[in-house]
């Protein structure tokens, strides 16, 4: 968390911690979803360009296991109210999953898919001025939400601010998977458990950051708070007309 913390120091803009599964129960998040399934024939393409089968998971009720390429998994009905799929436990067979803005039932979306949700979600939000912070190794991907967005009514996609990478000293990512999973060592002094790998303690992101990249990134901080100042002030200006 002191990373976050360390965004409040330095812009003055709150934040809270919200889990893909806590915001996937969001009624918003969910008619949010529901809306996208009208054009799924033609944002599946954007979203998984390389086969345009689009990873939407839904758990067997009887395992909770779910096919992790949804190859067999199928939109049967879309609606205002709802939608209905069909899919396939290795288990237990055919089985159908009813997903609205109530039930219980877990739409586990690929990242793609969550983030054109999401964006799309906080875009509507009339009163804060949504700003997503990213990975540099997240822009390719972004490119593919955005020509999903255009395939989309109404809405654009948010601004987006890219930060560098934060590498172990191979010069690799920090991957907390594959460091969980043993197939790469933990930075030097950090460690793994079974849920997470811990990067070694205290982490300073400016010993680790140099050149442009850190000068961009600290910059970049300030900027989002003088930015969020403006559109607050936008938003409390009253225009007044003479007609």
């Amino acid at each position: 968390m002191w990373a976050f913390l360390g965004m409040v120091l330095a812009t003055g803009v709150d934040y809270e911690v919200e889990t893909y599964t806590t915001q996937q129960h969001d009624p918003v998040f969910r008619h949010e979803f529901l809306a996208t399934l009208g054009r799924l024939e033609q944002i599946r393409w954007p979203l998984a360009p390389s086969h345009g089968q689009v990873h939407l998971r839904l758990p067997c009720p009887e395992c909770g296991w779910a096919e992790k390429s949804a190859e067999r998994t199928k939109l049967v009905r879309a609606g205002s109210g709802g939608a209905d799929f069909a899919a396939v436990c290795t288990d237990h067979g055919p089985y159908g999953v009813a997903v609205t803005a109530d039930t219980g039932a877990y739409p586990d979306l690929a990242t793609l898919y969550r983030n054109l949700v999401k964006e799309r979600m906080a875009m509507r939000d009339p009163v804060t001025l949504s700003v997503m912070v990213k990975g540099g190794d997240s822009a390719y991907g972004c490119q593919l939400v955005d020509e999903a967005f255009a395939l989309l009514p109404d809405l654009a996609p948010p601004p987006r601010i890219f930060t560098p990478m934060v590498l172990t000293d191979t010069g690799a990512k920090l991957s907390k998977s594959l460091i969980r999973d043993g197939k790469v060592p933990p930075p030097p002094g950090g460690y793994a458990t079974d849920e997470v790998a811990h990067a070694p303690e205290p982490f300073d992101a400016r010993h680790h950051w140099s050149g442009s990249s850190r000068s961009t990134w600290s910059t970049s901080l300030p900027a989002l708070g003088a930015l969020e100042e403006v559109e607050r002030g936008r938003r409390d200006t009253v225009v007044l007309s003479d007609r």
